[in-house]
């Protein structure tokens, strides 16, 4: 099934994957003020993540029957598993180099199930969950459009009861309700969009999350977006979604036409899956191999950024090579796919 690009959901998460390199950087300077605001309220990258994917399915992925549905989840979690078990084999391997007593069996075990282990491979869970359940939710939207509300309603419930009660258990065990959320919102956001209806959506949600803050505030809980986020609570969720719409209004105004990133974010979204593995492993050498604590963090991001940018393109250099001498060792291969 051929996917037709839209460039608005291109850049939207082209600006997400960038934000999220970012995010990742200046973690490593959060005891300054200004940094740690800057972190804190740039935790809206999953939000975008899971809204373009889920709208570029209900809009153009969607299978049309059962046997399309199960290549559909077939594909969609070898193409999730494969770069992120390549990933763990050089992270694997430098933790041999770096720090030994990270390789118990069981970091490895939980780390191969997508249960544990490494700590980013809950965005890899929440994407192999999202790719088996949105299927089920379309035949729902269709055949039994009561039920696809009932379960919408439901999520949002969810993220209403996380505002005042952390879950005791894994997280992720408990994460996929509240972010299917984020889901929902990503199916009826075009149809708001064609009925002229999404300019009363942002300040709905900008009330809301204006109002659980002063809820939170007056029950003395945390504000940081970051704690409110395993898994996420309405608080959260109200502040990524509200940036999602206001990003989207941007992407589509002259000011940003007129910007020159626009190339860079293209290159970025369309590597957004391997560049999301490449910047871990390139944060962990850098923080291993050199005196960082010494760096401005924007040199510290920079760095990061140049290096990530530099491996993806070289990774893409490779791949081609491997192409073309596929394709010469079978001449009738078909050379349009290089």
């Amino acid at each position: 099934m051929d996917r037709m690009r839209q460039p608005e959901l291109d850049f939207l998460r082209g600006i997400a994957i960038l934000v999220m390199i970012f995010i990742h950087s200046l973690a490593y300077y959060l005891s300054r003020p200004a940094v740690f605001t800057l972190w804190n309220y740039s935790h809206f990258v999953v939000p975008v993540f899971i809204f373009v994917s889920s709208t570029l399915f209900f809009q153009k992925d969607r299978p049309a029957s059962w046997p399309q549905t199960l290549s559909y989840i077939k594909k969609r979690l070898f193409r999730l598993l494969l770069p992120y078990y390549i990933f763990l084999a050089f992270l694997f391997g430098l933790y041999f180099i770096f720090e030994k007593t990270h390789l118990t069996g069981d970091f490895i075990f939980r780390s191969l199930l997508v249960i544990g282990g490494v700590d980013i491979n809950w965005m890899v869970l929440l994407f192999l969950l999202t790719a088996i359940i949105m299927p089920l939710l379309s035949y729902l939207a269709c055949k039994r459009r009561l039920f696809f509300n009932a379960v919408g309603a439901v999520s949002v419930v969810s993220t209403v009861f996380l505002l005042f009660y952390r879950v005791a258990f894994d997280y992720r065990v408990a994460m996929l309700l509240p972010w299917l959320t984020v889901v929902f919102f990503g199916y009826y956001f075009p149809l708001w969009q064609r009925q002229k209806k999404i300019k009363f959506v942002l300040p709905i949600l900008i009330g809301i999350h204006l109002g659980t803050y002063i809820l939170l505030k007056y029950l003395h809980l945390s504000l940081v977006l970051f704690d409110n986020k395993y898994p996420p609570n309405i608080y959260y969720l109200s502040y990524g979604l509200s940036v999602t719409i206001v990003l989207n209004y941007f992407i589509n105004s002259k000011a940003f036409l007129s910007l020159p990133v626009k190339r860079l974010l293209n290159f970025i979204s369309k590597n957004s899956y391997s560049v999301f593995f490449i910047h871990f492993l390139v944060i962990y050498i850098i923080s291993k191999v050199f005196r960082y604590t010494s760096w401005h963090w924007l040199i510290f991001f920079g760095a990061v950024l140049v290096v990530t940018l530099l491996l993806q393109r070289l990774f893409q250099y490779v791949s081609y090579l491997v192409k073309v001498g596929q394709a010469v060792r079978d001449p009738q291969s078909d050379f349009r796919e290089i």
